[in-house]
């Protein structure tokens, strides 16, 4: 999908959510979640950069590198809510703060991966 298409639509949903629910996120959080492509991260990110709520969410696509300097279990369903409440826990409840901390966490997961796969194409090619 066309990213600025995705983020149009995603900022749509917000708005007509939030209306709906009044700004309560945890109603907010349900009725995402009942769309098809968003689960607790992306009802996270919703809240989030919509400036709903500070939420402590946590990219889908790399909730294990912080469970990796956390030293915490790496499997999925257990990794996403420790980084979640590891965020809560040591970045400053407002928008700002918890946006920076989701971008910073989303980039270190995207550099991480990057490395690690040109490793493993020079190992192949050896």
């Amino acid at each position: 999908m066309v990213p600025e298409l995705r983020a149009m639509r995603l900022k749509e949903i917000a708005e007509r959510v939030q209306h709906e629910f009044a700004g309560d996120p945890a109603a907010i959080r349900k009725a995402l979640k009942k769309l098809p492509g968003i689960g607790d991260p992306g009802a996270g990110r919703i809240l989030l950069f919509a400036g709903i709520a500070p939420v402590a969410a946590v990219p889908s696509n790399c909730p294990h590198v912080l469970m990796r300097i956390l030293g915490g279990p790496e499997d999925y369903g257990a990794a996403y809510s420790a980084p979640q409440r590891a965020i809560a826990a040591e970045v400053v409840e407002n928008f700002e703060a918890r946006q920076r901390a989701y971008l910073l966490l989303k980039r270190h997961g995207q550099e991480i991966r990057k490395r690690a796969g040109s490793r493993g194409r020079r190992a192949a090619r050896a």
